[in-house]
């Protein structure tokens, strides 16, 4: 039988091969060297380390709520059937100045508008939670909110004749975190 002399030669090489690598490892460990990830530049030849990646810094989330209460005077009628819906988009954006990068978060948040008469009510709750690094000497942080006022009638189509209104409300800094920026304004569509 050649089975058993093949068997006892393959379990001889995969020990000395083990044994080979398991000592490799022990002289890089004894002597203090540390593998270094790399690649060989194709044109010059040298070896080139990988750079390693900064650790992300943790960061707590800046978190708030902006509540905008838009009063608005109706000039153009509200089909029959038809509904009045605001919007608001809060962004915010991060620039570090020092490594020229931008970071940007966008919430949107919508509801219908209560109508009696001419004049229409409207109120938009946005949350947002963004985690924003907080504003140094290299690093600007912006926010901004907008609205818009959109009519349709009962079949949800505008009609032609209807203005669309859309205005910037804030513009800044981005509140503390925690806090609840109420906004008043007034619109007429």
């Amino acid at each position: 039988m050649r089975i058993l002399p093949l068997a006892a030669i393959a379990a001889l090489v995969a020990g000395v091969v083990l044994a080979g690598s398991a000592a490799a490892q022990s002289a890089d460990s004894a002597t203090g060297h540390k593998r270094v990830l790399g690649y060989q530049n194709t044109e010059t030849g040298a070896f080139e380390p990988l750079d390693r990646a900064a650790p992300d810094v943790t960061l707590s989330p800046t978190a708030g709520t902006v509540e905008l209460s838009l009063t608005i005077t109706l000039k153009t009628p509200l089909p029959k059937g038809g509904t009045i819906v605001c919007g608001v988009s809060l962004t915010a954006s991060s620039e570090n100045i020092a490594t020229a990068t931008v970071s940007s978060w966008l919430e949107d948040a919508s509801s219908l508008a209560t109508v009696s008469s001419s004049t229409i009510t409207c109120t938009v709750y946005v949350p947002y939670s963004w985690l924003v690094p907080a504003a140094s000497s290299t690093i600007i942080n912006t926010f901004s909110g907008s609205y818009s006022i959109q009519m349709s009638n009962a079949a949800g189509v505008l009609p032609s004749s209807v203005r669309y209104s859309e205005a910037t409300f804030l513009s800044g800094k981005i509140p503390a975190t925690g806090t609840i920026t109420k906004v008043t304004m007034n619109a007429v569509i």
